[in-house]
């Protein structure tokens, strides 16, 4: 059984040889896993991972974009602001370059389950806005805000759609109000 059939058996509820491994240490853990084991991904073959947990696909919005906006808005981007944006077209299949690498990696070559994370309608525009002036416009803009909601949502659909075309066996889709900065509202 290797890794991919693993964690379909435990999705499936059924018994697999083994628990699967998995452990998410590239973002915090990648230099010190480096210099011991050479890699993350010789670190992940050492300890048999069953599972990578994938990033990446086109920006949804143009290289540039967000920046420029927010210098024009000094600083401070708005709902209505960005439905005066167009979107990237997630069909483009430029964008996923990198996926597409990571799925021969991990699930062609190493027998992986393969999962994407997508952008949540709420996790997606934190950036954008800052954690505490969306957490307002809840409140001042709920009409503008649910419009630039529904539009993220059937961009991450379609950009599901594609990585799933692309062999990815999974797709996660984040979407949280945390910070790994600083508090979530300032004092």
């Amino acid at each position: 059984m290797n890794g991919n059939e693993r964690v379909r058996a435990v999705i499936a509820g059924e018994k697999p040889d083994r628990m699967p491994v998995y452990a998410w240490v590239r973002a915090n853990l990648e230099e010190p896993i480096g210099a011991r084991f050479g890699s993350v991904e010789a670190f992940e073959d050492r300890y048999e991972f069953d599972l990578a947990h994938l990033f990446g696909g086109p920006d949804r919005y143009a290289p540039g974009t967000i920046d420029a906006l927010r210098e024009a808005k000094a600083g401070t981007i708005e709902p209505a602001d960005l439905l005066d944006l167009p979107m990237s077209d997630p069909y483009d299949t430029a964008g996923y370059a990198s996926l597409k690498e990571d799925v021969r990696f991990h699930k062609d070559e190493r027998g992986r389950f393969v999962y994407v994370q997508t952008p949540g309608v709420f996790e997606a525009h934190n950036g954008y806005f800052g954690i505490e002036n969306h957490l307002m416009y809840l409140l001042l803009y709920p009409e503008a805000l649910a419009a630039v909601y529904k539009r993220q949502a059937a961009w991450t659909a379609r950009f599901a759609e594609v990585c799933l075309d692309l062999g990815i066996d999974m797709i996660h889709v984040s979407d949280d109000w945390g910070s790994q900065r600083g508090l979530l509202f300032s004092p």
